[in-house]
């Protein structure tokens, strides 16, 4: 199973470890290893990961920078998709662009830049954007859903949806 993920990751250009400690991935510093991480460079990459993953019926989760995260001693059965090179940040006139590896600290400082304001909370929460929508993240009196518009999204089937923050719940 985890040879033919190998060989699709290889002949797809899309960068991978096997047995990686996920004690050296969260910030917490425990766990065991993953079968495999794998490492997307655009979205379209992460697409065909799911895909393959699924039709490889291989278990699998994704993970931004790790924190707050808890890894058994026994590790992770199956793949780690590592967000991590998802990390481009920009701005679009009032609007910051970010892909779900960029840590939260790189998105709020390129909101000061841009002087743009209701981000100032998210600057101390530790991890990635990703991550922090996930878990609506929030600090200060400020949490993401109050600030953020929109979120791209993969399904199983790898079919992409852009989701508003009300169809998010």
């Amino acid at each position: 199973m985890l040879s033919e993920l190998k060989d699709f990751l290889t002949a797809n250009g899309i960068e991978f470890e096997v047995d990686v400690p996920m004690s050296k991935n969260t910030t917490f510093r425990i766990g065991g290893n993953a079968d495999i991480m794998i490492f997307p460079r655009s979205v379209e990459q992460v697409r065909d990961c799911v895909c393959e993953l699924n039709r490889e019926n291989i278990r699998y989760i994704t993970v931004g920078n790790g924190s707050n995260l808890l890894v058994d001693d026994d590790g992770i059965r199956g793949a780690v998709i590592k967000t991590s090179r998802l990390d481009s940040v920009y701005v679009k006139g009032n609007e910051i662009v970010a892909g779900a590896g960029a840590l939260n600290s790189k998105v709020a400082n390129a909101a000061l830049e841009a002087s743009l304001t209701g981000m100032e909370f998210a600057h101390g929460i530790p991890g990635s954007i990703g991550g922090a929508v996930t878990m609506n993240a929030g600090a200060y009196g400020g949490e993401m859903k109050d600030i953020l518009e929109s979120v791209k999204v993969i399904d199983p089937e790898g079919m992409m949806h852009i989701l508003s923050v009300e169809e998010l719940d």
